[in-house]
Protein backbone atom coordinates (compact mmCIF):
# COMPACT_ATOMS: atom_id res chain seq x y z
CA UNK A 1 0.00 0.00 0.00
CA UNK A 2 1.40 3.14 -1.10
CA UNK A 3 0.58 6.99 0.50
CA UNK A 4 0.99 10.11 -0.34
CA UNK A 5 3.40 12.34 2.46
CA UNK A 6 2.31 16.09 2.85
CA UNK A 7 4.43 16.74 -0.18
CA UNK A 8 4.46 15.77 -3.41
CA UNK A 9 6.85 12.71 -3.23
CA UNK A 10 5.38 8.98 -2.34
CA UNK A 11 6.25 6.78 0.57
CA UNK A 12 8.48 3.75 -0.99
CA UNK A 13 7.53 1.93 2.34
CA UNK A 14 4.87 -0.62 1.69
CA UNK A 15 3.18 -0.09 4.96
CA UNK A 16 2.52 2.68 7.45
CA UNK A 17 2.98 -0.03 10.09
CA UNK A 18 5.93 -1.33 12.21
CA UNK A 19 8.43 -3.11 10.21
CA UNK A 20 9.12 -7.20 11.26
CA UNK A 21 11.65 -6.05 13.31
CA UNK A 22 10.24 -3.78 15.76
CA UNK A 23 7.85 -6.59 16.88
CA UNK A 24 10.44 -9.44 16.86
CA UNK A 25 12.81 -7.06 18.78
CA UNK A 26 9.83 -6.74 21.79
CA UNK A 27 9.41 -10.23 21.96
CA UNK A 28 12.84 -11.13 22.23
CA UNK A 29 13.13 -8.17 25.22
CA UNK A 30 9.53 -10.19 26.59
CA UNK A 31 11.68 -13.19 26.40
CA UNK A 32 14.74 -11.57 27.86
CA UNK A 33 12.23 -10.19 31.03
CA UNK A 34 10.43 -13.69 31.34
CA UNK A 35 13.88 -15.56 31.62
CA UNK A 36 15.09 -13.37 34.25
CA UNK A 37 12.08 -13.36 36.23
CA UNK A 38 12.14 -17.13 36.72
CA UNK A 39 15.77 -17.01 37.42
CA UNK A 40 15.36 -14.65 39.94
CA UNK A 41 12.03 -16.82 41.14
CA UNK A 42 14.06 -19.71 41.65
CA UNK A 43 17.52 -18.81 42.74
CA UNK A 44 18.22 -19.32 46.30
CA UNK A 45 18.41 -16.17 46.90
CA UNK A 46 20.69 -15.29 50.47
CA UNK A 47 21.26 -12.65 52.53
CA UNK A 48 21.65 -11.72 56.41
CA UNK A 49 18.96 -10.56 58.13
CA UNK A 50 16.81 -8.08 57.71
CA UNK A 51 16.73 -9.63 53.85
CA UNK A 52 13.38 -11.14 53.23
CA UNK A 53 13.48 -13.89 50.68
CA UNK A 54 9.22 -13.99 50.88
CA UNK A 55 9.48 -10.40 49.61
CA UNK A 56 12.00 -10.00 47.15
CA UNK A 57 10.50 -13.14 44.83
CA UNK A 58 7.18 -11.64 45.26
CA UNK A 59 8.50 -8.09 43.71
CA UNK A 60 11.33 -8.82 41.52
CA UNK A 61 10.12 -11.53 39.73
CA UNK A 62 6.61 -10.17 39.61
CA UNK A 63 7.92 -6.96 37.91
CA UNK A 64 10.15 -8.68 35.52
CA UNK A 65 7.01 -10.98 34.51
CA UNK A 66 4.28 -8.49 34.50
CA UNK A 67 6.97 -6.42 31.89
CA UNK A 68 7.23 -9.60 29.88
CA UNK A 69 3.37 -10.48 29.30
CA UNK A 70 3.26 -6.14 28.36
CA UNK A 71 5.99 -6.85 25.94
CA UNK A 72 4.85 -9.27 24.43
CA UNK A 73 1.50 -8.23 23.39
CA UNK A 74 2.74 -4.85 22.38
CA UNK A 75 4.49 -6.87 19.67
CA UNK A 76 1.54 -8.96 19.26
CA UNK A 77 -0.27 -5.57 18.92
CA UNK A 78 2.40 -4.38 16.42
CA UNK A 79 2.74 -7.23 14.13
CA UNK A 80 -1.03 -8.26 13.29
CA UNK A 81 -2.69 -5.29 13.62
CA UNK A 82 -3.12 -1.42 12.45
CA UNK A 83 -4.85 1.67 13.88
CA UNK A 84 -7.88 1.63 15.64
CA UNK A 85 -8.11 -2.55 15.48
CA UNK A 86 -4.98 -2.97 17.94
CA UNK A 87 -6.94 -0.86 20.77
CA UNK A 88 -7.62 -3.62 22.36
CA UNK A 89 -4.51 -5.28 22.69
CA UNK A 90 -2.75 -2.16 22.94
CA UNK A 91 -4.50 -1.04 25.79
CA UNK A 92 -4.19 -4.67 27.60
CA UNK A 93 -0.51 -4.31 26.74
CA UNK A 94 -0.19 -0.94 28.14
CA UNK A 95 -1.57 -1.49 31.24
CA UNK A 96 0.54 -4.19 31.70
CA UNK A 97 3.52 -2.30 31.30
CA UNK A 98 2.05 -0.01 33.26
CA UNK A 99 1.01 -2.40 36.30
CA UNK A 100 4.86 -4.07 36.19
CA UNK A 101 6.08 -0.70 37.75
CA UNK A 102 3.87 -1.37 40.85
CA UNK A 103 6.06 -4.25 42.13
CA UNK A 104 9.48 -2.42 41.11
CA UNK A 105 7.64 0.40 43.66
CA UNK A 106 7.32 -2.23 46.13
CA UNK A 107 11.27 -3.47 45.42
CA UNK A 108 12.65 -0.16 46.17
CA UNK A 109 10.18 1.12 49.12
CA UNK A 110 11.63 -2.07 50.82
CA UNK A 111 14.82 -1.02 50.22
CA UNK A 112 13.87 2.62 51.76
CA UNK A 113 12.98 1.04 54.44
CA UNK A 114 15.91 -1.40 55.20
CA UNK A 115 18.21 2.27 54.66
CA UNK A 116 15.91 4.42 56.88
CA UNK A 117 14.02 1.90 59.51
CA UNK A 118 13.62 4.35 61.89
CA UNK A 119 10.43 6.15 60.32
CA UNK A 120 7.62 3.77 60.07
CA UNK A 121 5.26 6.47 59.59
CA UNK A 122 6.56 7.92 56.88
CA UNK A 123 6.78 4.41 54.82
CA UNK A 124 2.69 4.07 55.99
CA UNK A 125 2.07 7.24 53.93
CA UNK A 126 4.24 6.32 51.11
CA UNK A 127 2.75 2.87 50.78
CA UNK A 128 -0.74 4.20 50.59
CA UNK A 129 0.58 7.19 47.93
CA UNK A 130 2.44 4.71 45.78
CA UNK A 131 -1.05 2.36 45.65
CA UNK A 132 -2.83 5.61 44.21
CA UNK A 133 -0.02 6.31 42.40
CA UNK A 134 -0.24 3.17 40.39
CA UNK A 135 -4.11 3.60 40.11
CA UNK A 136 -4.24 6.77 38.93
CA UNK A 137 -1.35 5.88 36.41
CA UNK A 138 -3.34 2.51 35.00
CA UNK A 139 -6.63 4.51 34.54
CA UNK A 140 -4.17 7.67 32.42
CA UNK A 141 -2.32 5.34 30.47
CA UNK A 142 -5.99 3.26 29.84
CA UNK A 143 -7.73 6.44 29.15
CA UNK A 144 -5.16 7.77 26.82
CA UNK A 145 -4.27 4.21 25.03
CA UNK A 146 -7.97 3.87 24.45
CA UNK A 147 -8.71 7.58 22.62
CA UNK A 148 -5.53 7.36 21.03
CA UNK A 149 -4.58 10.66 23.22
CA UNK A 150 -0.71 11.24 23.96
CA UNK A 151 -0.41 7.62 24.77
CA UNK A 152 2.99 7.27 24.45
CA UNK A 153 4.02 9.57 26.60
CA UNK A 154 1.92 8.73 29.22
CA UNK A 155 3.60 5.45 28.99
CA UNK A 156 7.02 6.86 28.94
CA UNK A 157 6.03 8.84 32.00
CA UNK A 158 4.73 6.50 33.88
CA UNK A 159 7.67 3.66 33.52
CA UNK A 160 10.37 6.58 33.52
CA UNK A 161 9.04 8.00 37.19
CA UNK A 162 9.33 4.80 38.55
CA UNK A 163 12.57 3.78 36.93
CA UNK A 164 14.10 6.82 38.23
CA UNK A 165 13.06 6.70 41.69
CA UNK A 166 14.29 2.96 41.41
CA UNK A 167 17.81 3.93 39.93
CA UNK A 168 18.08 6.54 42.45
CA UNK A 169 17.56 4.28 45.72
CA UNK A 170 19.75 2.08 44.20
CA UNK A 171 22.58 4.37 43.76
CA UNK A 172 21.51 5.66 47.98
CA UNK A 173 21.84 1.75 48.70
CA UNK A 174 24.87 1.84 46.72
CA UNK A 175 26.35 4.56 49.18
CA UNK A 176 25.83 3.48 52.50
CA UNK A 177 26.73 -0.16 51.17
CA UNK A 178 29.38 -0.51 48.20
CA UNK A 179 29.78 -3.03 46.15
CA UNK A 180 30.29 -4.02 42.32
CA UNK A 181 27.09 -5.46 42.40
CA UNK A 182 25.39 -2.18 43.47
CA UNK A 183 27.14 0.32 41.06
CA UNK A 184 25.55 -2.31 37.96
CA UNK A 185 22.26 -1.79 39.56
CA UNK A 186 22.21 2.10 39.43
CA UNK A 187 24.16 2.01 35.75
CA UNK A 188 21.58 -0.91 34.45
CA UNK A 189 18.95 1.93 35.86
CA UNK A 190 20.64 4.36 34.22
CA UNK A 191 20.48 2.50 30.70
CA UNK A 192 16.87 1.92 31.30
CA UNK A 193 16.62 5.86 31.64
CA UNK A 194 18.63 6.85 28.32
CA UNK A 195 16.60 3.86 26.85
CA UNK A 196 13.70 5.46 27.47
CA UNK A 197 15.04 9.02 26.46
CA UNK A 198 15.74 7.25 23.34
CA UNK A 199 12.53 5.96 22.36
CA UNK A 200 10.63 9.40 23.26
CA UNK A 201 12.95 10.91 20.54
CA UNK A 202 13.03 8.80 18.16
CA UNK A 203 9.32 7.60 17.88
CA UNK A 204 7.49 10.16 16.23
CA UNK A 205 10.41 10.09 13.60
CA UNK A 206 11.16 6.52 13.33
CA UNK A 207 7.83 5.43 14.53
CA UNK A 208 4.54 5.22 12.61
CA UNK A 209 3.87 8.61 13.20
CA UNK A 210 6.94 8.84 11.16
CA UNK A 211 5.43 7.68 8.12
CA UNK A 212 4.02 10.86 7.42
CA UNK A 213 6.91 11.84 5.88
CA UNK A 214 8.59 8.65 4.65
CA UNK A 215 10.94 8.48 7.77
CA UNK A 216 12.59 11.11 6.76
CA UNK A 217 13.76 12.58 9.86
CA UNK A 218 14.71 8.67 11.11
CA UNK A 219 18.19 8.51 11.48
CA UNK A 220 18.36 4.84 11.42
CA UNK A 221 17.24 2.51 8.33
CA UNK A 222 14.40 1.32 7.66
CA UNK A 223 14.80 -1.84 9.51
CA UNK A 224 16.03 -0.65 12.70
CA UNK A 225 13.50 1.90 14.06
CA UNK A 226 12.46 3.15 17.40
CA UNK A 227 11.40 -0.09 19.40
CA UNK A 228 14.54 -2.11 18.03
CA UNK A 229 16.99 0.52 19.48
CA UNK A 230 15.11 0.56 22.97
CA UNK A 231 14.41 -3.00 22.81
CA UNK A 232 18.22 -3.58 22.64
CA UNK A 233 19.42 -1.46 25.19
CA UNK A 234 16.51 -2.31 28.06
CA UNK A 235 17.21 -5.86 27.43
CA UNK A 236 20.99 -5.71 27.92
CA UNK A 237 20.10 -3.79 31.09
CA UNK A 238 17.60 -6.29 32.32
CA UNK A 239 19.92 -9.03 31.76
CA UNK A 240 22.74 -6.94 33.84
CA UNK A 241 20.22 -5.90 36.62
CA UNK A 242 19.43 -9.87 36.98
CA UNK A 243 23.09 -10.84 37.30
CA UNK A 244 23.96 -8.12 39.57
CA UNK A 245 20.82 -9.70 41.50
CA UNK A 246 21.91 -13.05 41.48
CA UNK A 247 25.65 -11.92 42.53
CA UNK A 248 23.88 -9.57 45.42
CA UNK A 249 20.20 -9.65 45.88
CA UNK A 250 18.88 -5.86 47.12
CA UNK A 251 18.28 -5.76 50.70
CA UNK A 252 14.73 -5.96 50.94
CA UNK A 253 13.14 -5.83 54.24
CA UNK A 254 9.67 -7.08 55.31
CA UNK A 255 7.73 -3.86 54.97
CA UNK A 256 5.63 -3.72 57.92
CA UNK A 257 2.94 -1.96 56.27
CA UNK A 258 2.03 -5.51 55.03
CA UNK A 259 2.74 -7.36 58.57
CA UNK A 260 -1.43 -7.82 58.51
CA UNK A 261 -1.23 -10.31 55.99
CA UNK A 262 0.92 -12.51 57.57
CA UNK A 263 3.87 -12.79 55.70
CA UNK A 264 6.45 -10.89 57.51
CA UNK A 265 6.47 -13.81 60.08
CA UNK A 266 7.14 -15.89 57.13
CA UNK A 267 9.99 -14.06 55.91
CA UNK A 268 11.60 -13.98 59.15
CA UNK A 269 11.63 -17.58 59.07
CA UNK A 270 13.26 -17.44 56.10
CA UNK A 271 15.97 -14.92 56.95
CA UNK A 272 17.04 -16.99 59.61
CA UNK A 273 17.02 -20.16 57.24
Amino acid sequence: RRRRNRGAMECTDPTPGPHYTTYIALYALAAVLALCGILLLAAPMARPPPFSRVWFRMFWPGHLLLGAVGYALEGVAKERYAGQESTGILVAARLLIALSMDPLIGVFFCIGEGLLPDSPALWSRLWVLSGLFVLGSLVAVGVTTALAVRAFDTIIIVVGLVTLAATITWGAACARRPSPAGVVKTAAGSVILVALAILAALEPRCGDAGYADCFARCPFPVHFRSWPVYACIVAVAYLSLSVAQLVEADLVVAPRFFAFLGLEGAAKEETTA
